[in-house]
């Protein structure tokens, strides 16, 4: 990876784990917890707002839009509505690519399923060249399953544990309220996922995207746009960031950022097959 990409890598996380402006912090509803499978995405899913990990967004925008976030509508406790729902699943990706190639690539997933007291969790980090991290959790019937790495070098354990519905890294979101879609524009109603959902979208650079753009020098920034997709309880459905820029030599690089809530009330956590191999591991020591 070159410099260049590794110093917005390093900003775009700090900036997200710090809980600055235009970045979620990993609070989110709760301390960081573990529980869900993996996901895909891609970058157009992050421009156009469309949810990952198998959510989707039918284009019925209405026409227009009022130049502002008018009387947006963002509940605050999120974990009560998915709690009434019964289960969710919610996804986040953070990702960096240079000239086309994905250079970094972090992606959490987290599952639960509140009438069958399960969750499950999984966490991917890798580099243009290797994964760093390959994790797994899964969580039922009083145990704890988990895989760490992956194939013959993965290794698992099976341990006593409890039911903790608490929100994840994967539900670490850049918007949670009202006040945070000031600058956005309402375009409008569409679809998403069956649900009734209001875009609204924001193309200016944020301050700490700009300045760091004129603090190095040899980057400029040329697109930005922030796509956020809240239904009729207030409910953040999807939201995502997508910025591309060019450093002196030619050279495209987009950073991309994407968080979404799919299958809420309809998520069934079930054991991954990996489980089964934790378990023979677990009786032969």
């Amino acid at each position: 990876m070159s410099r260049q990409s590794t110093t917005w890598v390093v900003v775009a996380m700090l900036v997200l784990f710090a809980g600055c402006a235009s970045g979620p912090s990993l609070g989110g509803d709760g301390d960081p917890a573990a529980g869900a499978d993996t996901g895909d995405t891609t970058e157009g899913d992050v421009a156009d707002g469309d949810a990952a990990g198998g959510a989707s967004s039918d284009a019925e925008a209405s026409a227009g839009g009022d130049g502002g976030s008018g009387d947006a509508h963002v509940v605050e406790n999120r974990t009560a509505l998915l709690v009434e729902a019964g289960s969710y699943t919610s996804y986040w990706q953070m990702r960096a690519t240079e000239d086309g190639v994905v250079t970094s690539d972090t992606t959490y997933t987290w599952a639960v399923d509140y009438d069958r007291d399960r969750t499950r969790f999984s966490a991917r980090m890798a580099s243009a060249d290797a994964v760093t991290m390959d994790y797994e959790t899964y969580y039922a019937d009083g145990r704890t399953y988990q895989r760490n790495g992956e194939g013959d070098d993965a290794t698992y354990s099976v341990t006593d544990g409890e039911f903790r519905p608490t929100a994840s890294a994967a539900m670490t979101t850049n918007i949670d309220d009202a006040d945070d879609l000031a600058e956005f524009a309402n375009e409008g109603t569409e679809t998403h996922e069956g649900v009734t959902v209001t875009r609204y979208v924001r193309t200016q650079e944020p301050t700490w995207l700009t300045n760091q753009a004129a603090a190095d020098g040899n980057f400029t920034w040329t697109e930005f746009r922030f796509t956020v997709l809240v239904d009729e309880d207030g409910l953040v459905r999807s939201e995502g960031w997508e910025a591309e820029g060019v450093d002196e030599d030619g050279v495209t690089y987009v950073m991309s950022f994407t968080y979404a809530l799919s299958d809420v009330g309809a998520t069934d956590v079930e054991e991954p097959a990996w489980a089964a191999t934790a378990r023979e591991s677990a009786a032969a020591q």
